[in-house]
């Protein structure tokens, strides 16, 4: 397993190191994702309550990377705010409790 550099500094809550490790930890097939693509810098996506979302979602529509990133945000605490495989905080509430469900059913 490999250890994360930037772990130790974080003991120390600075800004900096706890970015560099979120960076560190960041799934791979994020670097394929297409909201990372500098020309989409400035897109909306944490939109606000009654904002639209419509280009960062027609953006996801586009991505190679769409179900990893939808896994990934069904993981996510319930109101993670952002536009994450083209979905909605609201609208990923129904598909986790689907998961959920799911999990249920499995035998362990």
């Amino acid at each position: 397993m490999q250890v994360n550099p930037y772990r130790a500094l974080m003991e120390d809550r600075d800004d900096l190191a706890l970015s560099l490790a979120d960076l560190y930890d960041r799934p791979a097939w994020m670097r394929d994702a297409l909201c990372r693509e500098p020309a989409y810098r400035d897109v909306e996506w944490f939109p606000g309550r009654g904002q639209p979302a419509d280009e960062a979602q027609a953006i996801c529509a586009r991505c190679i990377v769409r179900p990893e990133c939808l896994a990934y945000a069904l993981t996510l605490d319930r109101d993670t705010p952002g536009i994450w495989a083209g979905t909605s905080s609201r609208s990923r509430r129904p598909l986790r409790a689907a998961v959920h469900r799911e999990a249920m059913r499995r035998p362990a």
